[in-house]
């Protein structure tokens, strides 16, 4: 999927399936502790538990409740959603930080993961 293939871009290996990927990695605690790089799994039936079916990697918090992400969507390919649509938001269920340096490797270069896009179109997102 995509999280497989944007970190063996990089030279990264991570799990394949989106409930092994739920648990790589430290969990954030807090919605508002959320960063560029974390990843977000969500259940498939709004306001249900059940098992973690999807996946996305934060792109950029720019407030509050405004929190984008990139993810494959089944019928629209990758694209770009914010955490708190109407879609996403009963759907989430927690944030991972794969990669404990992720965040300081992140801020200080533009060219680790190339992930952000200004539009709703479907993109190819590789370094």
């Amino acid at each position: 999927g995509l999280i497989c293939s944007v970190y063996t871009e990089v030279g990264l290996k991570v799990p394949r399936i989106s409930w092994q990927q739920a648990e790589f990695g430290t969990e954030v605690e807090e919605v508002h502790d959320i960063r560029p790089g974390d990843w977000i799994f969500y259940v498939p039936d709004a306001g249900k538990a059940g098992y973690v079916s999807h996946v996305g990697i934060v792109t950029e918090v720019r407030g509050k409740n405004d929190i984008l992400f990139i993810h494959a969507s089944s019928s629209k390919g990758v694209r770009e959603d914010n955490l708190f649509s109407k879609y996403f938001k009963n759907r989430f269920v927690k944030a991972m930080r794969p990669f404990w340096f992720f965040w300081l490797v992140y801020t200080s270069t533009t060219t680790v993961l190339l992930l952000r896009t200004t539009t709703q179109r479907t993109h190819n997102y590789f370094v």
